[in-house]
């Protein structure tokens, strides 16, 4: 099974200092909002649909901060988008088990590594980076395993036994 290309919103708030994550129901940690991109659709309407999906509010597209390519069947390709909230209000949703907007010198400990650097090269460079997922790697995959083996497991199985 090939896992679906993916598009991801780094979100800030209207004053541009505050980032709003989403904790997964299914594996308890912090991620940026966004998920695979369905047949037909491009990786733009699928940031704009995940946003809306994970948090209830509708965003605008900024600009496209990231492409991402796997180097390993563990990764998929990922455009990253930088956003700026636009209306409603942050609401939990059926992936969701907490939303909120954190400051960006105070992000949770709990934030997914990955996520972590594409916030720090969207804040970096002003201009596309195009880079491989050289961090998602068997190595760090055992790595977390040993520290996190539920949530390795859980995620394992809604990559791959989850029907849709």
């Amino acid at each position: 099974m090939s896992l679906k290309p993916a598009a991801v919103c780094i979100i800030f708030d209207r004053s541009a200092t505050k980032i709003l994550l989403v904790k997964r129901k299914d594996v308890p940690v912090w991620v940026l909002p966004g998920g695979g991109v369905d047949a037909g659709e491009s990786f733009f309407e699928a940031a704009i649909r995940e946003a809306y999906e994970e948090t209830g509010c509708h965003i605008i597209i900024k600009r496209q901060s990231g492409w991402y390519y796997p180097i390993n069947r563990l990764a998929t390709t990922t455009a990253v988008y930088v956003c700026q909230w636009h209306s409603g209000t942050p609401s939990l949703s059926a992936e969701t088990a907490a939303i909120e907007f954190f400051p960006l010198h105070g992000l949770p400990k709990e934030l997914f590594f990955v996520h972590l650097d594409w916030i720090k090269d969207a804040l970096s460079s002003p201009t596309l980076l195009k880079k491989p997922l050289k961090q998602v790697n068997y190595l760090r995959l055992m790595r977390y395993f040993l520290f996190r083996p539920h949530h390795v497991l859980c995620h394992l199985f809604g990559r791959f036994f989850k029907k849709e």
